[in-house]
């Protein structure tokens, strides 16, 4: 062979070789490469994963409390005991028409749920209207303040403080109150008690008689 034909052959085979090695450098940086974005991307993904703050739990509300039954919610009577306003007391308690008895068929008179009213209507030989109203384990209403289940301290102190008068034989331990006003008007309210010592019936008229009204 000659001279000149090895040398080309020579540089034939420096550029193959030259070509080969280039191109394995070159997929090892793509490699390398690859693999920096991956790790990249795997810190940056980390990174946003610790910076997203978790969802908060849901706020709990406040559970109700169950109605509870106040006595400040009763239905004072006081106010309906004229003739103009007695028909209203009778529709809204609920009330219903029964045999009269303190005035015969003169009187009219209701009950119903424990409480009974009548009066007498008036008249032109007899102007004023004579009430009665009697209740009996009934807690929706009161009269004066007094109510069914109250204490008979609490009732007691209540009515002293508020104008009426102990009347009646047992002075330790009264049942029945007495109210007279400057026109002549007198109120008596009578207390039954129960075993332990509250209120289970009232009575309240405005046309008291006998010897609890001279006392």
């Amino acid at each position: 062979m000659k001279k000149g034909t090895i040398s080309l052959f020579g540089l034939v085979l420096v550029l193959i070789m030259t070509v080969v090695l280039t191109g394995c450098s070159s997929n090892k940086s793509a490699d390398s490469g690859q693999t920096g974005d991956s790790s990249d991307k795997a810190q940056s993904n980390a990174a946003n994963s610790s910076e997203t703050p978790s969802p908060e739990p849901p706020e709990l509300q406040p559970e109700e409390n169950p109605p509870s039954q106040n006595t400040d919610d009763s239905i004072e009577l006081s106010g309906y005991m004229n003739e103009e306003s007695l028909p209203s007391m009778v529709q809204e308690l609920g009330l219903t028409k029964a045999e009269g008895e303190q005035f015969g068929e003169l009187g009219e008179r209701f009950e119903g749920n424990g409480i009974s009213v009548e009066w007498q209507p008036s008249s032109g030989t007899n102007p004023s209207i004579p009430i009665t109203v009697q209740c009996s384990d009934n807690y929706s209403v009161s009269m004066q303040g007094v109510s069914c289940g109250n204490s008979y301290e609490d009732t007691k102190s209540s009515l002293l403080q508020n104008g009426w008068r102990a009347v009646g034989t047992d002075t330790k331990h009264p049942n029945s109150f007495l109210m007279e006003t400057d026109n002549n008007e007198r109120f008596l309210i009578s207390l039954t008690l129960d075993s332990s010592d509250s209120v289970s019936e009232w009575d309240w008229c405005n046309w008291p008689q006998g010897n609890l009204v001279v006392q």
